[in-house]
């Protein structure tokens, strides 16, 4: 089983993602036309085609659904098909998608991708060009995981990084909600809505969602090979002592520390 199809077999980040679309998809300004609208970072489709296409679509005329892996756009493509979604092989940062882009989108939405791209200034400024004035942002994204801790901690006992890269994760500093906000104002955004909030999410196979895991973020490119070898085991553990078992061998709570920021750029 490749790492989009394990990735596609986890629950953790759907039931979030469903949870803050109910309880704040109220915030979203639709226009009185069929909009075109982007996701960032789509993955292999999932919460693309079940969670995120339903919600909006009876607003929209298209979803172009982009990633940067190839391996999770072919799974997308394969088994999340639909006549409304366009995936695509893009990197979001890249200078003539931008350019290409510019103005084209009346919502962008990215869900639980933010926090891999280091840069989250650049990140929210190619946003910015490829929204169309008075179009919106929807962007939930985790702050400070269980997954970033271990991943820093044994990187660091096991000199595991280069030397010029201390983390390949998004710092949202100590006051996220403070820190994102000021971000997106001195982009050029109205913030319309930015929670951080802390809860506890539950998933039946911790193993499976740990490995599925740090086998997209190998694939990305974010975490070194030696982690799923050399040090798997120990990885793995000092993940579960992150986390709280509940009975049962692979029923674990995780805790999750979530932002979630919806913005406008002004008309």
């Amino acid at each position: 089983m490749n790492y989009a199809a394990k990735w596609s077999a986890t629950d953790v980040n759907k039931v979030t993602i469903l949870r803050h679309l109910k309880t704040y998809g109220h915030l979203l300004k639709w226009k009185d036309y069929k909009e075109t609208c982007l996701e960032v970072g789509c993955g292999e489709g999932v919460m693309t085609k079940e969670i995120l296409l339903p919600y909006i679509e009876d607003h929209i005329a298209k979803l172009v659904a982009v990633d940067i892996l190839d391996g999770m756009i072919q799974f997308a493509k394969e088994r999340n098909a639909h006549e409304k979604i366009d995936y695509q092989i893009v990197d979001i940062l890249n200078d003539q998608f931008i350019t290409t882009m510019q103005s084209q989108f009346d919502h962008v939405f990215s869900l639980f991708v933010s926090h891999l791209i280091p840069d989250t200034r650049s990140f929210l400024t190619s946003f910015y060009k490829i929204l169309k004035s008075g179009g919106q942002i929807f962007v939930i994204t985790l702050v400070n995981s269980f997954f970033s801790q271990v991943f820093s901690e044994l990187c660091k006992e096991k000199q595991l990084l280069n030397s010029k890269l201390e983390s390949p994760f998004a710092d949202y500093t100590a006051n996220p909600a403070q820190h994102i906000t000021e971000l997106l104002e001195d982009i050029g955004f109205t913030v319309d809505l930015c929670e951080h909030e802390k809860r506890f999410v539950t998933t039946e196979n911790f193993e499976g969602f740990v490995t599925a895991l740090a086998e997209m973020y190998q694939n990305l490119e974010v975490i070194p090979s030696e982690l799923l070898t050399v040090f798997y085991e120990e990885f793995l553990q000092k993940c579960r002592e992150k986390c709280i078992n509940l009975g049962e061998q692979e029923k674990y709570d995780i805790p999750t520390e979530v932002l979630l920021f919806i913005a406008t750029k002004p008309s």
